[in-house]
């Protein structure tokens, strides 16, 4: 008699679990409903913008429940995830015409759009004007001027900078001379081979290539491979922790002989005249060239930030696989390695999507990681990193004119090749100093002089792809074209600007340029056609990802040790704590309250 009892028992739990899953499945169907319906008759950025300013307490409340956040998060996804029709796209920079090469050899970078003629191409304003437009103004005294950005740090530039040279990469295509050195041009600016932009280095995933490399040779340099420290990268012991280990086991005499690359990483970046001419402003800080670490990528070291994050995930992978290995005794070193690259992967996309793009978008809206979510979308598809995705990435404006925590705070130079400074101040010190910086804004007029040079190149490549206009953007990605040069921004002196060097055609009006140019909308740190754009891409680049997908995102894939890793992250924050011993280190993105 008890078992029957037993039974009708389990029978009617189960019944209530299973009713209980329909009326949830139900709720959710009904509320993303009206969710799609109100972003049709007041966009939903509008409508909770409303909300927050008038209610505030409630909106924080309601902003971390967990349902709440899920609806949010996919409704997010899946608005900017279809902004735009998904790939393949049917041209890229191979041809002006769709072939089968253009559709699958990914060494040839996609494009959304196909390029306008060269009739009209050559009827466009003056390269150095539009430079121009870019560039920060000076003030009485002849200091450039900085807008500052309503909420950003420099730790989100510098994480942007580092994120994005992961996968964004232009080939290089310099022309050398016979003796192995970069040809500049009387500015000093490294001369390029025609069509450089056609072609990519990239692997076209977010895979930590920066800490890893880019291919199996690159990895194999990278690794430690001990029995004592399995599944480790290298690494050496520094005042705080460790770092990457040094590259080069001298200092070149002068900056045109032959780097003494140390021999276990002689075949890292096989073409040293590359490294070579990336690392001339190495010569400008006390042993910059000394303390140039081995890293995945050869502009690993370009800045402080990018080093300075490399050595937090390099890090962090250690440490992951000290915890691997120790409750997996009978793995092998190879086994080890795996499965913690699989969970430090996940770790940058958690990161991603959680921290960096919650940053980005309008309301700081609280994105939820979301595995197996695209795999039901019809933007599940392989990633191929677009000339679009390339150029809207140019955010100069982040920089600021001066580094206040530098010793030398204007000399650009001290900020580059300069892995000195993170060394003797250390990882925690670095992570504070940048979150308290604050970067500027990202648009029009407020590039910082120094950078001219690295904007010029942006507008030569722009130019060299003869990419479609403006208005053909927002098209594309749903929103409502300019009828005017005042419908891009209320700004009226720039608005005539734009119009003189356009002729008062609207039509003729640069993708990039017009895009830069568009007012911030409210709590927005860009303006709509970019953020439109830069969610785009992001949520089909991170959320396709293989380690993502059903199949593989599953304890087995990273162990119990990893998973317990993964499901305590889902800020950059979190892995600092970690990393430095605790909760004292400020790192933050935004230097404003949530």
């Amino acid at each position: 008699m008890s078992k029957i009892i037993e039974n009708l028992a389990d029978i009617g739990l189960s019944f209530w679990r299973n009713l209980k899953h329909v009326f949830v499945s139900i709720a959710r169907l009904l509320l993303d409903t009206i969710f799609r319906l109100v972003n049709l008759i007041l966009p939903l950025t509008t409508l909770a913008y409303m909300f927050k300013q008038r209610a505030p307490g409630l909106w924080r409340a309601l902003m971390k429940v967990g349902f709440i956040k899920r609806m949010v998060s996919r409704n997010v996804f899946r608005k900017f995830g279809s902004a735009a029709p998904a790939r393949p796209h049917a041209f890229s920079l191979a041809a002006d015409y769709t072939t089968w090469e253009s559709l699958t050899d990914r060494a040839y970078t996609g494009r959304h759009l196909p390029p306008i003629s060269l009739e009209q191409s050559a009827n466009l304003p003056p390269q150095e004007k539009i430079i121009d437009l870019f560039m920060r103004q000076p003030d009485a005294s002849g200091r450039p001027q900085q807008i500052d950005c309503i909420r950003s740090t420099f730790m989100f530039a510098a994480f942007a900078q580092w994120f994005t040279d992961s996968f964004l990469r232009t080939d290089h295509a310099f022309d050398f001379d016979d003796c192995g050195n970069v040809k500049r041009d009387s500015a000093g600016a490294p001369l390029r081979l025609p069509g450089r932009e056609k072609r990519n280095t990239s692997t076209h995933e977010i895979d930590l290539c920066q800490i890893y490399g880019l291919n199996a040779r690159q990895t194999d340099i990278l690794r430690l491979k001990s029995e004592t420290d399995r599944g480790c990268l290298k690494f050496q012991s520094g005042d705080d922790g460790e770092y990457p280990p040094f590259l080069l086991s001298a200092k070149p005499a002068n900056g045109q002989t032959p780097l003494a690359v140390k021999p276990e990483f002689k075949d890292l970046h096989p073409d040293e005249r590359i490294l070579r001419s990336i690392f001339l402003r190495a010569d400008h800080n006390d042993r910059g060239y000394e303390t140039i670490f081995a890293a995945g990528l050869e502009h690993s070291n370009a800045t402080i930030g990018n080093a300075l994050l490399n050595t937090i995930f390099l890090r962090e992978h250690n440490r992951v696989a000290r915890l691997i290995a120790a409750a997996n005794p009978s793995w092998d070193d190879e086994r080890v390695f795996q499965t913690t690259r699989n969970v430090m992967i996940v770790l940058l996309l958690k990161i991603v999507i959680s921290d960096y793009i919650r940053h980005i978008s309008p309301l700081n809206l609280p994105l939820e990681f979301q595995p197996g979510f695209a795999e039901a979308q019809g933007w599940f598809r392989t990633n191929r990193i677009s000339i679009e995705f390339n150029l809207l990435y140019r955010w100069h404006g982040l920089v600021p004119n001066e580094f206040s925590f530098m010793p030398s705070p204007a000399d650009p130079n001290a900020f580059r090749h300069n892995n000195n400074w993170l060394l003797q101040n250390g990882v925690a010190k670095a992570v504070s100093v940048f979150s308290r910086e604050k970067a500027g804004r990202i648009g029009i007029g407020n590039t910082v002089p120094y950078l001219r040079g690295v904007k010029a190149d942006t507008v030569t490549l722009m130019r060299a792809a003869r990419l479609a206009p403006y208005n053909a953007y927002r098209k594309r990605f749903g929103l409502s074209p300019a009828k005017t040069f005042d419908d891009v921004t209320k700004d009226k002196a720039h608005a005539a600007r734009l119009s003189a060097l356009y002729d008062g055609d609207i039509g003729r009006l640069e993708w990039y340029v017009g895009m830069t140019s568009e007012d911030h909308g409210p709590d927005m740190i860009m303006g709509e056609l970019l953020m439109c754009m830069v969610a785009h891409d992001a949520f089909t680049q991170a959320l396709t990802n293989p380690l993502l997908s059903i199949e593989a995102f599953r304890e087995e894939t990273f162990s119990p040790a990893g998973w317990a890793v993964i499901n305590e992250t889902s800020t950059l924050s979190h892995i600092i704590d970690r990393i430095t011993g605790g909760g004292s280190v400020f790192c933050a993105f935004s230097h404003a309250p949530a």
